[in-house]
């Protein structure tokens, strides 16, 4: 191949290794992404060559080796966002959701441009990892403050269906968020979520059906596509769905099993 071709140039050059790795990782060959990585980490570590590494290391099941690499990242650069949301996303699944809030709390003690987006991500990790009332009590502050960011509704949604809490109101939260927005795929993708939780199957395909026209790459509306038409007798339908959510996130079972979702044997 052509990137081994550059690798047998030279040896040393820590961009061919990374170069291959992401296109091994986007080909879904963890394992050969995660040794390209290494590799590159070994001969000239940045933070986004450890965020890499941790993002292949996940989804090879390695939860410890994961959070190593994000922390490894956050401390070379501690203001880099990207770090910051991988580090405290991997801190609250792994039942450390104290020190991920801290983390987003010092960013959001600094203020700036970035401020919404690290309370968004608090508000978020919370609500699925922590106290619910709190996080979505946060959004409604946050909503009355900037009434027309979708993103807000959207995540408030999201908690809602995530947590099975006062569904009826989460489908006016996706609703105000796609009027907001436009319709995208993951306000969809959301909404399908209440409809599943709602055992409300038929729409939840309808929405699922329309995310995944929108971004076919999606891997929790491929997961929930097989979930419900399972639900709806049409298994061997979201075969292929099943497969392709699998490849493009091993982890993805665990996720929805944390929402109470998951495929029958």
């Amino acid at each position: 191949t052509v990137y081994a071709d550059l690798i047998a140039l030279d040896p040393e050059d820590a961009d061919s290794w990374q170069d291959r790795g992401i296109f091994r990782y986007n080909a879904g060959n963890y394992a050969g992404a995660r040794a390209d990585y290494q590799k590159a980490v070994e001969l000239a570590p940045t933070v986004p060559r450890h965020l890499n590494l941790s993002d292949a290391l996940e989804k090879l099941g390695d939860a410890a080796g994961a959070l190593a690499q994000a922390r490894t990242a956050h401390d070379l650069d501690p203001a880099n966002m990207r770090a910051i949301n991988r580090l405290s996303q991997l801190l609250a699944e792994q039942g450390k959701l104290d020190e991920a809030v801290a983390l987003l709390d010092d960013r959001i003690a600094v203020g700036g441009k970035d401020r919404d987006v690290y309370q968004l991500t608090r508000l978020s990790l919370i609500g699925e990892f922590g106290d619910a009332e709190t996080a979505l009590a946060g959004l409604a502050e946050e909503i009355g403050t900037t009434p027309g960011n979708w993103r807000l509704h959207n995540a408030r949604c999201y908690i809602k269906a995530q947590r099975k809490l006062t569904l009826d109101s989460a489908l006016a939260d996706c609703g105000r968020a796609l009027e907001l927005d436009g319709g995208s795929a993951g306000v969809l993708d959301s909404r399908a979520l209440v409809w599943a939780q709602l055992g409300q199957n038929d729409k939840a395909l309808a929405d699922l059906d329309a995310a995944l026209a929108l971004d076919p790459g999606i891997s929790e509306s491929r997961f929930l596509r097989a979930v419900v038409l399972q639900r709806l007798g049409r298994a061997a339908e979201g075969t292929r769905d099943l497969a392709i959510a699998r490849r493009l996130d091993p982890q993805v079972d665990r996720m929805f099993a944390r929402y109470g979702i998951s495929i029958r044997k």
